[in-house]
């Protein structure tokens, strides 16, 4: 089976996946789902990051999106019509969507975090030491780089390959996605301020979970439709 194809049969089943996940989250969250339904919790439950089927379903959609970048960036249109620089930011993209797949499996930003304030002593004396917040020190400057070749990228991307939608309304669209990651880093910080008043965040993870599990399948889909315009496109 070509890889297009095997990408492409994926696309409902992965909305469907995504969208039931992330309604179960809601109603766990809500404590619609619980008692006898307690599998929900520990399987389906976005913010449960350990061994669960959610987590599972991230980094699946972390390796989806990086094998469907392979398959764009490889494609004779695009290395006819686009620049070398934005060929290798694709490469790059795709390779941080793999990283992304294996960190989310196995909490690698959490532990890097943690093991960040055991050293240094950030966070020492408050309820957030040894939770791992400052992983975001690390990682928000690369996520910003990150943002700003993917909305670069994507913009050319999607100007040449992505329907018959005006400029104007492409550019917004791949604004709004490549931006997500920062609404996540806003939130987390925003929970991290909560963590230290003593509040709860479980409202604000669950939104956050749900930002970035729609980032995932947007992407994904929006790779998949480029390169079904692109099998449409004459040379």
């Amino acid at each position: 089976m070509k890889p297009l194809l095997f990408l492409e049969k994926l696309r409902i089943p992965i909305t469907l996946s995504g969208v039931f996940i992330c309604l179960t989250t809601i109603l766990i969250h809500f404590d619609i789902l619980w008692g006898k339904y307690w599998w929900a919790h520990r399987w389906l439950d976005l913010r449960r990051e350990k061994f669960s089927v959610a987590e599972g379903f991230s980094s699946f959609l972390g390796i989806l999106i990086a094998a469907s970048i392979l398959v764009i960036v490889r494609n004779r249109k695009v290395i006819s019509k686009i620049s070398s620089f934005k060929r290798k930011c694709l490469w790059l993209i795709g390779a941080a969507f793999l990283f992304f797949a294996v960190d989310e499996a196995a909490a690698i930003h959490e532990k890097l975090g943690s093991h960040l304030e055991a050293k240094t002593g950030i966070f020492k004396d408050t309820p957030i030491f040894l939770k791992g917040f400052s992983w975001m020190f690390i990682y928000v400057p690369i996520i910003i780089f990150f943002v700003v070749i993917i909305f670069m990228t994507y913009k050319t991307l999607g100007r040449l390959y992505f329907g018959s939608y005006s400029i104007r309304m492409k550019t917004f669209g791949i604004a709004i996605l490549a931006s997500m990651p920062m609404w996540i880093i806003a939130i987390e910080i925003r929970e991290a301020f909560m963590c230290v008043q003593g509040t709860s965040p479980l409202t604000l993870t669950l939104i956050e979970e749900i930002v970035e599990l729609s980032f995932l399948m947007a992407l994904y889909l929006m790779n998949v439709r480029i390169q079904k315009n692109l099998g449409k496109c004459k040379s």
